[in-house]
């Protein structure tokens, strides 16, 4: 399983799944949905780059630049409100297996009432919960921008 970012029909990357959960209240039409929002508990701040003087030479050139490593590897994705995304970077170690296991039931629970709520008012929903490499997780959050259009395609 894979999810790939394409332009115009040229596959630019493929981000590899190791899971993928999805529920539904009825099947997705194949359309272009907006991203809405991008959410992460401790989401990257884009900080104000400014240029340094010719006199300085280079020597005191601003370095605080965003790396992969500063973007969330746990976050979710709203598309339109009909759309909900949760990514969750799986790492290794025994110490970091506590909290995401209490993320993932976190989602969980969010994911079901969703389903529920929209299930009772007669609305579209997806849910889907998708498990990657940490560094994956962190590069798709990266090539994603608000307001972009993606086109879901269940195969």
């Amino acid at each position: 399983m894979k999810i790939e970012l394409q332009h115009r029909g040229v596959n630019l990357k493929q981000f590899p799944i190791d899971a993928i959960k999805v529920r539904r209240t009825r099947p997705l039409p194949i359309e272009a949905f907006p991203l809405i929002k991008k959410g992460a508990f401790s989401p990257p701040q884009r900080k104000e780059v400014k240029p340094s003087k010719p006199e300085e030479d280079g020597a005191g050139a601003n370095s605080e630049f965003l790396e992969l490593k500063d973007f969330p590897s746990d976050y979710s994705l709203s598309f339109g409100g009909r759309i909900r995304l949760s990514v969750i970077g799986k790492t290794r170690g025994l110490l970091s297996w506590f909290p995401r296991m209490i993320r993932a039931i976190f989602v969980h629970l969010r994911n079901s009432f969703s389903l529920v709520w929209n299930y009772v008012t007669g609305n579209d929903f997806t849910a889907m919960e998708i498990t990657m490499h940490q560094k994956d997780a962190q590069a798709f959050y990266w090539s994603l921008e608000e307001g972009m259009k993606i086109v879901v395609i269940e195969r």
